[in-house]
């Protein structure tokens, strides 16, 4: 009798809740055999999806800069994916000049890298859920009028995955308290 009762608490259908990417074929095999299983969208993953937007408008803005005459403007940027992918607080000091000279030039890559780090700060807190969940409401409509194409399908795709989301912030908010 122990160890029936110990295997019918291993059944699919007694998973309370499972983190996940943000792929569809997880999502139905989860809700096929897990039914009752709350789906939770790991923050990682949105802000991975961030970080994949950012590096399509850079390297967007690399071949630009390379047609343009005057070859030192790409190379002024040479090596900027460290510097708008990494954590600001672990830069180095060239990374730090970099990220410098895109605030100065205030253009898309610069508007694309406050995009993905706005969004990863919104995890980095102890928020409360609900403040977060606003927070990533308040994002995605930065990210749609961004008119940055690959950050206004970051947004769609976020917005379609809002109740996942919630579902892993408030799981994440009550593992805190």
């Amino acid at each position: 009798m122990n160890s029936s009762r110990k295997s019918a608490s291993k059944t699919p259908k007694n998973i309370e809740a499972v983190s996940m990417d943000l792929g569809a074929a997880f999502i139905k095999s989860v809700k096929a055999n897990a039914p009752k299983a709350a789906i939770c969208i790991d923050p990682f993953h949105c802000v991975q999806l961030a970080s994949n937007a950012l590096e399509t408008v850079r390297r967007a803005f690399w071949q630009k800069t390379r047609e343009l005459p005057d070859k030192s403007f790409a190379k002024r940027y040479k090596g900027n994916p460290w510097a708008l992918l990494k954590n600001p607080r672990k830069l180095n000091d060239a990374q730090h000049a970099t990220l410098k000279r895109m605030r100065a030039d205030k253009g898309e890559l610069w508007e694309a890298y406050l995009l993905k780090e706005s969004l990863r700060e919104v995890f980095a807190g102890d928020l409360d859920h609900e403040d977060v969940m606003g927070m990533i409401s308040h994002w995605c409509d930065a990210a749609t009028a961004s008119a940055l194409a690959p950050f206004m399908e970051a947004a769609a795709t976020i917005r379609g995955h809002m109740e996942g989301i919630y579902q892993a912030v408030t799981r994440m908010a009550s593992m805190r308290a």
